[in-house]
């Protein structure tokens, strides 16, 4: 049931949910295991600005897992997550502050 509801949810281009989908296919769990969708939807979260997306899609480069391994790529798209990261944290501190 939480592959169904996070497939509509990707679909719809809610980035956390195409980044917990791309878990489950990562995982296998509740689905049938494919490093290959995993990566995909990792791919889809980072490029709508998921930082958990990037940093799964940096791991999945790194191990080469569902993609051709290539260590400089997931180690960018591991820090591209931690800037995702630190820029929401700076804009949640700049409105705060307002």
């Amino acid at each position: 049931r939480a592959a169904w509801l996070f497939e509509l949810s990707c679909n719809r281009n809610h980035p956390a949910g195409c980044a917990r989908l791309a878990n489950l296919y990562r995982d296998g769990a509740g689905v049938e295991r494919n490093l290959e969708r995993a990566a995909e939807l990792f791919q889809q979260a980072c490029d709508l600005g998921n930082a958990a997306g990037c940093f799964g899609l940096g791991l999945a480069y790194d191990a080469g897992d569902g993609v051709e391994r290539h260590v400089w790529c997931g180690a960018f798209n591991m820090a591209s997550g931690d800037v995702v990261r630190m820029l929401r944290a700076y804009e949640a501190i700049k409105d705060y502050k307002s």
